[in-house]
């Protein structure tokens, strides 16, 4: 079964530390900020981090263990993700690079007029559950 939820730091730091090192990410830090993971029958295979700012949240990273990838894992993660930040009243997530799977997840490019210089891509939360996830819907026969 699968399952989203936050991270247990006491069990599963290590875990999370070795899914970041298999996928090349240094992450200097897994005991703050928000981290979801993805499990399968209990055995973690993605992680997903948001720093939260003043009023904003910031992705840090999200990562599906390659055997697990193109099932659309890593949509749900992100989404059950930034849900939390809704419940926080965190309405915005920014990244800091363009990333062409976070453009068709929902970030979009930031207007070069917005006050965060640091990020290139912003995603409107509201916009994002405003909207049916792809899949959800009538099926045609």
């Amino acid at each position: 079964m699968i399952i989203l939820r936050e991270m247990d730091r006491s069990k599963e730091k290590e875990i999370a530390l070795a899914i970041l090192n298999e996928n090349n990410i240094v992450s200097k830090d897994v005991e703050n900020e928000l981290i979801y993971i993805i499990a399968d029958n209990n055995c973690i295979f993605g992680l997903c981090k948001v720093g939260e700012k003043e009023n904003y949240g910031v992705l840090e990273y999200i990562v599906i263990s390659r055997y697990k990838r193109g099932f659309n894992y890593g949509e749900g993660l992100l989404r059950a993700t930034f849900n939390k930040m809704v419940s926080e009243k965190i309405d915005k997530i920014y990244f800091k690079k363009e990333d062409s799977y976070l453009l068709k997840k929902g970030f979009t490019k930031i207007d070069r007029n917005e006050i965060y210089d640091d990020y290139n891509l912003v995603c409107n939360l509201n916009n994002l559950f405003s909207q049916k996830c792809p899949g959800v819907g009538a099926i045609e026969l």
